[in-house]
């Protein structure tokens, strides 16, 4: 899991420090 940008799915990255990991 690497940092995602943001707009990408979730999918692509399993990481607490995106944004999308803790909307999750």
């Amino acid at each position: 899991g690497e940092p995602i940008k943001e707009g990408e799915s979730p999918k692509n990255c399993i990481t607490p420090n995106t944004k999308w990991e803790q909307v999750k």
